[in-house]
């Protein structure tokens, strides 16, 4: 499969980050919980899952982002963006956009 990659330099001023244990302890959700939810499953039963709830709900009270748990890497971690929501001090730069591939 091709596969492209590209940087991405970001700017942030209102971020959640649901990798400390301290905002998760807040939120009452697990590192364990957040990383191994059937999350397709729940959607299947028409059901949302806990870790769509803490997306739409930060997007909705305004996050422009949320640091989060990897699930795929052990350590690793995710950037979720939420374009629309940037203050007007924050910036997305893609870095190397000529790998890009043309929208069709």
């Amino acid at each position: 499969m091709p596969r492209v990659m590209v940087s991405i330099r970001v700017r942030l001023t209102h971020v959640l980050d649901l990798t400390k244990g301290q905002t998760r302890s807040i939120l009452r959700v697990s590192w364990r919980r957040m990383v191994n939810e059937p999350w397709r499953e729940e959607q299947g039963a028409g059901r949302e899952a806990v870790t769509q709830a803490l997306g739409r709900l930060a997007c909705e009270l305004g996050w422009e982002a949320l640091i989060v748990p990897s699930a795929a890497r052990k350590e690793g971690v995710n950037l979720i963006l939420y374009p629309d929501k940037l203050n007007h001090d924050s910036t997305i730069e893609i870095i190397n956009a000529e790998e890009l591939p043309s929208p069709p």
